[in-house]
């Protein structure tokens, strides 16, 4: 199943794109502590959680792209144990079709980060590949196929790899940074600058603006 929404290509402007989980103590589930943003798609149904999954794609070429996702293996196992609760991820499918290269291993009670690492993403592994007719703005329904864990479907959103976005790089060169339908410039300029996590340059006093504020002073001191 695949629904068009145009609102999923607006979110990858300035959204946060994964958290690294805080992982709890080994009498606490793994997710217990984990942030996750509104982004991407979640699923904590099973004993493997799918989290902020999202998948990256260029405007210029719909239907390829690249599913960028956490997963969290909820197994734990007790102290003295030699058992061996790791997971793995081994298929993608559903209204997509993934190349998961090899099975990816998800240790008990730990996670694992699909993406391309970046100053604000601590990946573990790349991304996974997909394909499918999915555009911008659509969300896909996509199956997460696990070697104990049941497997997961929910619908992901496919979101603009875009020039100064948390998803800049997440499927290869990013399209050029240009204000959306409706987004002036001046609002596009803004939205950069949050996206970048900088303050506005005109917060801040430029040296010409200094210097009128103490002409001014000045005048008005010699006027008393």
């Amino acid at each position: 199943m695949l629904i068009s929404n145009r609102t999923a290509r607006l979110i990858g402007a300035g959204a946060l794109l994964l958290a690294a989980p805080a992982l709890a103590s080994c009498t606490e589930q793994a997710t217990d502590h984990i942030y996750t943003a509104a982004v991407g798609t979640n699923d904590r149904d099973a004993s493997v959680d799918v989290l902020n999954a999202v998948i990256v794609a260029n405007d210029a070429t719909p239907g390829k792209g690249t599913l960028v996702v956490t997963l969290v293996n909820n197994r734990v196992v007790p102290a003295g144990s030699t058992e061996d609760a790791t997971d793995k991820l081994v298929a993608v499918t559903g209204d997509v079709k993934g190349t998961v290269a090899e099975p990816v291993a998800i240790p008990a009670g730990d996670h694992v980060v699909l993406a391309t690492a970046t100053s604000t993403v601590p990946a573990t592994a790349p991304g996974i590949p997909v394909t499918g007719t999915f555009k911008l703005g659509d969300f896909v329904d996509v199956e997460f196929d696990f070697a104990d864990a049941k497997a997961v479907t929910l619908q992901v959103p496919v979101v603009e790899n875009r020039a100064g976005s948390q998803f800049a790089g997440q499927n290869g060169a990013p399209d050029a940074a240009v204000p959306m339908q409706g987004e002036t410039f001046e609002q596009f300029d803004e939205n950069a600058v949050k996206a970048a996590g900088e303050a506005p340059a005109s917060e801040e006093a430029t040296p010409a603006a200094e210097g009128e504020q103490g002409t001014k002073a000045g005048k008005a001191k010699a006027n008393d």
